[in-house]
């Protein structure tokens, strides 16, 4: 999902990213809850109004209430370093080289994000 993500953000489609970086949120409030809640409730509660946990609210990156291509780009990295750090509590390794592709299209993103050049998009509110 983050490559699809940093693909939307890239192009300044903000509202494709925002949409996309909610999936990628979804999937690590349930690895979170894996691993800090092992026993607990089931983690994959999308439809349901259930809190987020105090802890898991104090670490999970959001976007705000202007969603532009930078931004999405920062909660989209903050995001991915949130479940690397969680994959070896799961018992799996990240695969090796996603990480890397990854990073190289957010560079390229980020790139084409400071250039300017958006046309008439504008920010998604």
């Amino acid at each position: 999902m983050a490559p699809i993500a940093v693909k939307y953000a890239g192009r300044g489609e903000s509202r494709q990213a925002a949409s996309q970086t909610d999936l990628l949120t979804q999937s690590a409030i349930a690895l979170w809850r894996l691993v800090e809640q092992p026993s607990g409730p089931n983690p994959w509660n999308p439809v349901t109004n259930r809190p987020i946990d105090p802890e898991l609210d104090a670490i999970l990156p959001r976007l705000g209430w202007m969603i532009d291509p930078e931004k999405a780009l920062g909660v989209i990295a903050a995001l991915c370093e949130l479940v690397e750090r969680l994959h070896p509590a799961l018992g799996v390794d990240a695969p090796a080289g996603m990480p890397g592709e990854v990073a190289t299209l957010m560079t390229l993103a980020e790139g084409e994000t400071r250039s300017g050049d958006r046309g008439n998009r504008r920010p998604y509110r």
